[in-house]
C-alpha cells in the first residue's frame, strides 16, 4: 500500500518539529543566565545613554531632552528587559508540557509513516495540543510586556506556525488509505494448505 505524500511530509516535519520542541525545554536551563546577560547588558547601555545623548545633542543631530525625559527613557528600558516571575513560573511548566505532548505527536508521525489507523487522530490530538500550549506561551510573553520575554519565546511562534500547517494538512489529507484493507482473495492465496 502506496503513503500518500502529505503522510509522508507530515510524519517527517512533525517528528523533526517535536524532537526540536523537546530540545528547546534545555533553554529552560539557561534563562537564569540570559537574564544575567541581559541585566548586564541593560546596566552598559544605561551608563553610557545619557553621555551618547548628551553627545548627539552637541553635534545637534537630536533635541534637547529634559531630565523628565531621560528618565521616562530610562524607565522604559527597564521595564523592556524586567520578566516578571510569573511568566518565569508560567514558561517552564508550558514548556515541560509541551516537551511531554511532543513526544506524543513523535508517536502520531511514526504511525502515520507506518499507515496505521491511530496515527493521524493521535497526531492531531497531540499537535492540537502543542499548538495550543505554543499560542497560550505567546500570550503570556505579550502580557508580560518584556522585550526579553518575546526573545526568549521566538521559537514558539515559529512552532505555532508550522504545527498548525501540518494539522491542516492532516486535517485535509485523504485518510481512505489508512482503512483500507488488502482485498480479500475467495479461496486464499495459491499456496494455502486448505485447498
Amino acid at each position: 500500500m502506496d503513503r500518500p505524500g502529505w503522510a509522508t511530509a507530515v510524519g517527517i516535519v512533525g517528528i523533526i518539529l517535536a524532537i526540536f520542541s523537546i530540545l528547546g525545554t534545555v533553554q529552560l536551563a539557561f534563562i537564569p543566565l540570559f537574564q544575567e546577560l541581559g541585566d548586564k547588558m541593560a546596566e552598559d547601555f544605561q551608563k553610557e545613554f545619557p553621555q551618547q545623548m548628551e553627545r548627539m545633542q552637541e553635534q545637534g543631530g537630536m533635541p534637547a531632552y529634559t531630565e523628565r525625559q531621560m528618565k521616562q527613557m530610562e524607565n522604559m528600558f527597564k521595564s523592556m528587559r524586567k520578566i516578571p516571575d510569573w511568566f518565569l513560573s508560567f514558561l517552564t511548566a508550558a514548556y515541560i508540557l509541551e516537551a511531554l505532548v511532543s513526544i506524543g505527536v513523535i508517536i502520531g508521525c511514526i504511525n502515520i509513516l507506518r499507515m496505521k489507523k491511530s496515527g493521524v487522530p493521535l497526531f492531531l490530538w497531540t499537535a492540537g495540543f502543542k499548538a495550543a500550549i505554543s499560542l497560550s506561551v505567546l500570550i503570556a510573553a505579550f502580557f508580560a510586556s518584556s522585550l526579553f520575554a518575546w526573545t526568549m519565546v521566538g521559537g514558539s511562534g515559529i512552532g505555532f506556525v508550522a504545527i498548525s500547517g501540518l494539522i491542516v494538512i492532516a486535517a485535509l489529507g485523504n485518510k481512505g488509505v489508512f482503512r483500507a484493507k488488502p482485498p480479500k482473495i475467495p479461496n486464499g492465496p495459491p499456496w494455502d494448505s486448505n485447498r
